[in-house]
């Protein structure tokens, strides 16, 4: 049986956050439904909504959300589906998406983290590398480099 009123999210630690209000804003603020006090994570760090009876992830942060290992920055996520795995900062753990009644995710394969953790490391180094570049005026673009002539 699904449970739509009330989905969780699975801690990496085995912990359970129940998402029992609409919307239910996690972040360092003390406003916040769920509290995290690591400096990475902004004071309003991300929303969860329920629209049309699916669930989304609503990024408020500065740096940015991950989805599946997709940054998820400023902007609304896809719906939300059972097992998605959200990450809030690089160094702080990660959260499963549940919304079946009594199924539990405690575990995810190796593999499933690995991709998880590879996808995240290259839109990290990406968005590293592209803000690197805009602060050092080099020309790039789209990821490449393009050559200018020497005057």
């Amino acid at each position: 049986m699904v449970d739509f009123e009330n989905p969780k999210l699975r801690c990496e630690s085995g912990a359970v956050i129940e998402l029992n209000s609409n919307p239910f804003s996690i972040g360092r603020g003390l406003s916040c439904n769920y509290v995290i006090t690591r400096k990475a994570v902004s004071r309003v760090h991300c929303i969860m909504e329920k629209n049309d009876n699916t669930w989304i992830l609503k990024d408020t942060s500065t740096n940015g959300s991950f989805v599946n290992g997709k940054l998820i920055k400023g902007v609304k996520s896809p719906p939300l589906k059972e097992g998605d795995l959200i990450k809030l900062d690089l160094d702080g753990e990660y959260y499963i998406f549940e919304m079946e009644t009594g199924n539990r995710a405690d575990d995810i394969s190796d593999e499933q983290l690995c991709s998880f953790a590879d996808t995240v490391l290259s839109e990290v180094e990406a968005f590293q590398q592209e803000t690197h570049n805009q602060e050092n005026n080099d020309p790039f673009i789209n990821g490449m480099y393009i050559l200018m002539p020497k005057a």
